[in-house]
């Protein structure tokens, strides 16, 4: 007949016991959140692919792994053959035209064209000196002859390539991938054809004389986050409240045109809301596509870029960078053809480090210790001594961030009504004072080569910001 009265001091004792006795209740002392770290490998769908012909594709299968994509890399064997391969200013990583990224749900995480041409320019701007060494050890360049890169015939190599030169969604310094973002993904590398990654042999294809049996292997850094950290992630996840956990990464858009006139004019079609930079990349366009009558021809273009316009400029909307046309002082012989512009670039190569965000004191990034800011050819053989701009890595950058100070998530937006444009004018295409005239074997010493016929072929590589939303299965991808 009698209730019996409840005590609320009591149920909170008893939620305070049950908290008490759960498996982990509080945070670890240590503040790592991470109970485990341990380098995991994965397969790819083939475990050889026997020429260039196919795609690498893998299903991500790392489960409730957070991982750290800074130090997760791929790890590539591959066979050179008897006459060999010659990679010019390039690595092993000029056999990937495109990587694909998608989540499990479908939402394409990535998809970045021509990435062998942008890891090759990340490679000479975006790391250290000393870093940039080690790079080099682990993509196994061959130094020691100008403009070449050729690993020894009938030998086994092995690459160990950093997936953040592939990608901006392992490039993040301040986040771990969270399990719902990579587990399940797929990720796919095309191949690029064969006679745009080599400056030798292009006539004869992949195969048992040139390089083939292509072995790859993923491997992240893997941690294991402590339950109660994992508990806190899935909780927001699953609140409709809310948008998920955020995961912010950068990210490339390319867009490329091919002229054979004195200007170009180029308009970069991609939305974004925070732009970081916008590099232009100048190629020769009969080196590209040359493929010479038999195997011992030299050809292509190496992925050396060159710097021919004597005006150029970006616009962003009404906002011009620079404020007003950049001009590069004429040759004075006609002997000196345009090589005269592209050392007298230095305006652009000043512009261009801010882009990058490079001071004088790191630019080239990668250059020797004694090594000065110049614009004249050092010793060839001694690749990181010279200055890249004239050796062959040269681009025009336009700088997105608002801050000058280096802060990130400062930069601007574009959409259809501020469309990115890049203009530039060559200014002797042809006649007495322009390019050379190519010959039956274009050597790629030859720096300043480009072949007036073929015209020249201009790639933008647009740099913004990502954000993607995890929610459960789901995601939903800012930009």
């Amino acid at each position: 007949m009698y209730s019996e009265q409840k005590d609320s001091n009591k149920d909170e004792e008893v939620e305070a016991l049950r908290a008490e006795n759960c498996l982990i209740y509080t945070r670890p002392s240590n503040v790592a959140l991470i109970d485990s770290r341990v380098m995991k490998s994965y397969n790819f769908a083939n475990p050889v692919y026997p020429d260039m012909s196919s795609t690498f594709q893998i299903i991500v299968n790392s489960g409730g792994d957070a991982v750290y994509g800074r130090s997760s890399y791929l790890r590539l064997e591959y066979t050179v053959g008897s006459a060999g391969v010659d990679f010019g200013l390039g690595t092993i990583c000029n056999i990937f035209q495109r990587i694909r990224i998608t989540h499990r749900s479908g939402e394409i995480l990535e998809d970045i064209l021509n990435v062998n041409l942008l890891a090759n320019l990340k490679r000479y701007w975006s790391y250290s000196r000393t870093d940039r060494m080690k790079l080099d050890g682990d993509l196994g360049v061959q130094e020691g002859t100008a403009n070449s890169n050729a690993p020894a015939v009938s030998t086994t190599q092995l690459a160990i390539i950093p997936m953040s030169l592939l990608c901006g969604l392992f490039d993040n310094e301040h986040q771990m991938i969270c399990p719902s973002l990579l587990a399940g993904a797929r990720i796919e590398l095309e191949m690029a054809p064969f006679a745009q990654i080599t400056t030798i042999n292009r006539s004869v294809g992949s195969g048992a004389t040139t390089i083939q049996n292509f072995r790859p292997t993923l491997v992240l850094d893997s941690c294991q986050l402590y339950d109660v950290v994992n508990k806190q992630l899935l909780e927001e996840q699953a609140d409709e409240g809310r948008s998920g956990i955020q995961f912010s990464y950068k990210t490339y858009f390319n867009s490329f045109v091919t002229s054979g006139q004195t200007s170009v004019n180029i308009d970069v079609q991609q939305s974004a809301s925070c732009v970081t930079k916008a590099i232009a990349v100048c190629r020769d366009n009969f080196q590209i596509g040359n493929i010479p009558a038999t195997a011992t021809d030299i050809g292509g273009d190496a992925f050396k870029c060159i710097a021919p316009f004597a005006q150029a400029q970006w616009r962003l909307g009404s906002q011009y960078f620079p404020q007003q046309v950049c001009n590069v002082p004429k040759r004075t012989t006609a002997n000196n053809h345009w090589n005269n512009t592209q050392a007298n670039s230095k305006e652009w190569f000043q512009l261009t480090h801010q882009a990058w965000m490079s001071g004088f004191d790191q630019y080239h990034k990668s250059a020797g210790l004694d090594a000065s800011v110049q614009f004249s050819i050092a010793d060839a053989t001694a690749d990181l001594s010279v200055n890249s701009w004239v050796q062959g890595q040269a681009h025009y950058g336009f700088v997105g961030e608002r801050s000058p100070v280096g802060l990130e998530l400062t930069g601007q937006a574009t959409n259809n009504s501020r469309i990115l444009n890049f203009n530039a004018t060559i200014a002797d295409l042809t006649g007495a004072a322009a390019q050379p005239a190519a010959g039956a074997a274009v050597v790629p010493a030859t720096y300043y080569t480009l072949t007036a016929a073929a015209g020249y072929r201009v790639d933008v590589f647009l740099e913004y910001l990502r954000v993607a939303n995890i929610l459960g299965d789901s995601c939903i991808i800012d930009r």
